[in-house]
């Protein structure tokens, strides 16, 4: 995946299989009405020169010093291939998932900022746990929807949305600053974040999910 944080917002192209990608902008509305709105031809040029073009949001001295600037440059876009539309930003959650024999997962249960694919991960994560729980359940002899374990379905599932909503709104906050001196401390900062291997591998593991899921899930 590749993202761009702009003045006024994201730029994403998220892998969907082969060389094929899905392009997702979040914008303001009067923007995203104007991409909408490009023939094909000028939509790509816009495109690729949002992809390569100077980063808006310039790294400090830091990185470009530093041997581990190893940064992949993103494809060429070459064709699109479907019709563009948007819809309107929303965050949303359940405060209860889980009500006698229905059980609400992914956008269902959540519904986030479309930052890295990160609503995808939740909802994957999600049908993972929950069949922990159903397999779990079955090996020890207890009915499927097991109350016990529903809950605790229900209390991993709340507590990964809501690290995530925080993570997601932190990350939202961090690239809104305008003033020149907000925006010099800010890059200086993730500059040290992506040349430490202890910060950049929390945030990895912070954004895989991976920390919440048990050591070996009970159909391995």
């Amino acid at each position: 995946a590749f993202q761009r944080f702009l003045h006024n917002g994201i730029f994403a192209l998220l892998p969907l299989y082969d060389d094929l990608y899905s392009i997702v902008s979040s914008m303001p509305k009067s923007i995203n009405e104007d991409l909408r709105n490009l023939p094909d031809d000028q939509f790509l040029k816009f495109v690729n020169n949002i992809l390569h073009s100077h980063s808006e949001m310039d790294t400090s001295q830091i990185d470009r010093l530093s041997s581990r600037n190893n940064y992949i440059q993103p494809p060429v876009i070459t064709e699109i291939l479907s019709k563009k539309f948007e819809l309107n930003l929303q965050m949303q959650y359940a405060n209860k998932v889980i009500d006698k024999n229905c059980i609400l997962i992914g956008d269902a249960s959540h519904v986030i900022h479309p930052m890295a694919g990160q609503g995808m991960n939740l909802g994957i994560m999600d049908s993972a746990l929950l069949a922990n729980e159903i397999c779990s359940n079955i090996n020890t002899g207890k009915r499927i929807n097991d109350i016990r374990s529903m809950n605790d379905f229900s209390f991993k599932s709340q507590m990964n949305t809501r690290l995530m909503v925080a993570t997601l709104e932190c990350l939202r906050l961090v690239y809104h600053p305008t003033n020149p001196i907000l925006t010099a401390v800010r890059n200086m900062g993730m500059s040290l974040s992506n040349s430490s291997e202890i910060m950049r591998g929390l945030f990895i593991l912070s954004a895989s999910g991976l920390a919440s899921q048990p050591p070996k899930f009970e159909w391995e």
